[in-house]
């Protein structure tokens, strides 16, 4: 099969999963089909396949692992991105399974996580996020094991319907909570994948271990993810009484962070609001709604760092291998994070 005929069958297949991917997004919002948005989901995912499939090939490599991962990761990204659009609500029903296998799928594939766009040689290679650690801090078999298990039993404890109304008294509260555990099937789906999940990182540490980091990698990039965008959503809840996000977005980042590690998790969340804010700016101009989907920014920044993450890290590699500089950072955003809810608490109290 000659190159062109590959880039023509890899749009055709692209521009159904695109389809694919409406029809789904349809099916979780109840929303009618649309020509026009089917046409354009067909479009973009068939032009994703065969445009970086070509990119792929005019850098001398083509790794098979890293491309179908990448374009299953971008099918789960359109879906939830049309269907949060839609409900302004990303389903678990997508975001659970996803997840399970982008874990799964990133420590099995070297080749799967982000890979820089051409090495001295001409060739691509992955950048594995652990790599960005100096080597005196880079953790020893035993603790990438016990962190990759106590990253997924916190993902796995993120998801659980946690409500707790101390309203009703510590004890009728406590009650209804460890009730309402017990009685929902998520609850046993969750304890079943913290079982399974920990029991493979054993069997891997013990019969893959070249496997170990990329877990470690993974799960470390789902735990970083969902703590940064969880504490957006405290952050707005304490200063505006209300949530400034979803918690669905939280497990949306968990999934990201997971097939780009925790740095490109950063650059994610840095990247997103700037597409949020011009899409904001666009709505306020035409519509009325207040509330806005904040899911499609954060897969909008998502898609750009996982393809476009050679220029990123060559531009920040020296940044992430100071972890203090990284922790300052990260405060220092947080801080103005709080400033700025505040302006938007006193903006809404005048007006």
């Amino acid at each position: 099969m000659t190159f062109a005929v590959q880039i023509v069958s890899l749009f055709a297949a692209g521009a159904l999963a695109g389809l694919l991917a409406e029809r789904l997004s349809r099916r979780f919002s109840g929303a009618k089909a649309a020509v026009p948005r089917r046409l354009c989901a067909a479009l973009f995912l068939g032009a994703l396949a065969a445009g970086y499939w070509y990119f792929l090939g005019r850098t001398g490599g083509v790794p098979l692992a890293g491309y179908a991962v990448r374009m299953a990761a971008a099918f789960v990204m359109l879906t939830v991105s049309l269907t949060d659009f839609d409900l302004l609500m990303i389903p678990d029903a997508v975001m659970i399974p996803a997840t399970v296998l982008a874990v799964t799928a990133m420590s099995a594939f070297d080749a799967a996580f982000p890979v820089m766009w051409v090495t001295d040689e001409g060739l691509l290679t992955p950048t594995m996020p652990l790599t960005a650690l100096p080597p005196w801090l880079m953790p020893g078999t035993g603790v990438m094991l016990a962190v990759s298990i106590a990253g997924w039993l916190f993902w796995c404890f993120a998801l659980l319907d946690r409500r707790f109304y101390p309203k009703l008294g510590v004890r009728r509260a406590g009650y209804l909570f460890f009730r309402r555990l017990a009685l929902s099937r998520l609850t046993w789906v969750l304890a079943g994948l913290a079982l399974a999940g920990s029991a493979a990182a054993f069997m891997v540490a013990c019969r893959w271990p070249v496997c170990l980091p990329r877990l470690f990698s993974s799960v470390v990039g789902a735990a970083a993810a969902m703590v940064l965008i969880w504490t957006v959503r405290l952050a707005g809840r304490a200063l505006l009484g209300r949530e400034a996000m979803g918690f669905g977005d939280v497990v949306l980042m968990g999934f990201i962070g997971a097939v780009v590690g925790w740095q490109g998790a950063v650059a994610v969340f840095f990247l997103a609001p700037f597409a949020g804010i011009v899409f904001a700016l666009g709505r306020a101009a035409f519509r009325t709604e207040r509330e806005i989907p904040y899911g499609p920014f954060l897969c909008l920044a998502a898609a750009a760092v996982y393809f476009l993450w050679g220029p990123i890290w060559r531009a920040t590699a020296e940044l992430f291998c100071a972890p203090a500089v990284v922790l300052i950072l990260a405060a220092v955003c947080l801080a103005a994070l709080v400033v700025l809810l505040g302006i938007i608490r006193l903006i809404r109290a005048l007006f």
